[in-house]
């Protein structure tokens, strides 16, 4: 099984839900990968995308 790369916009909607819950994006991406590895995801390279796009995208907003 495959974790899909998400789009920037599914990204900025997932920083923008994090920021209104007070959450850590990254906290966000840790149970993640703890939830694949759980559920015996193979390929976690969608996973490993998304994380940093994601910390680009807030990168660019503190700009």
């Amino acid at each position: 099984m495959k974790k899909k790369q998400l789009s920037d916009n599914e990204l900025l909607d997932m920083i923008d839900e994090c920021k209104q819950a007070d959450l850590d994006i990254d906290y966000i991406f840790k149970l993640q990968f703890a939830d694949n590895a759980a559920t015996l995801v193979t390929d976690r390279s969608g996973m490993y995308y998304n994380q940093k796009r994601a910390n680009q995208l807030l990168a660019n907003q503190l700009i």
